[in-house]
C-alpha cells in the first residue's frame, strides 16, 4: 500500500483507490518503458513506470522537479544511483538522462 498525504493542491480533494495488479500498463515514450498512470490534478501527476534492463530515456526537463520512489531494481542517472526503497528528488528545471541498470529486475 502506498499512500500519498499532504502533498496535493487545495483542490485536489477526491479519493484515489487503484488496484495495481488489476490495473493497465501503457507503453511509454521509449522503448522498454511502461506507465500505469495513478492521478493527475492541475498539471501534476503520479504513476507507476516499469523500466526493462538497459532501458535509455531521452534527455528531458522537469520544469516543475520531481520525485521518483524505486520499488524494485535499480535506477540510475547522471545524479546517482538508486536501489529499491530509495527514494530521489530531481530538481525543478533539471536535465535528466535515465537509464535501468542491465541487472534489475
Amino acid at each position: 500500500m502506498f499512500v500519498k498525504l499532504w502533498q496535493f493542491t487545495a483542490g485536489d480533494l477526491r479519493p484515489v483507490r487503484i488496484e495495481t495488479r488489476r490495473a493497465a500498463w501503457y507503453p511509454g515514450l521509449v522503448p522498454g518503458l511502461s506507465v500505469m498512470p495513478l492521478h493527475e490534478h492541475a498539471g501534476i501527476s503520479a504513476a507507476l513506470v516499469k523500466w526493462a534492463p538497459d532501458t535509455r530515456f531521452t534527455p528531458h526537463t522537469h520544469p516543475g522537479g520531481e520525485e521518483i520512489l524505486v520499488l524494485e531494481g535499480l535506477f540510475q542517472d547522471e545524479y546517482g544511483a538508486y536501489r529499491r526503497a530509495a527514494g530521489c528528488v530531481i530538481r525543478a528545471g533539471a536535465n535528466t538522462r535515465r537509464s535501468r541498470d542491465r541487472k534489475a529486475r
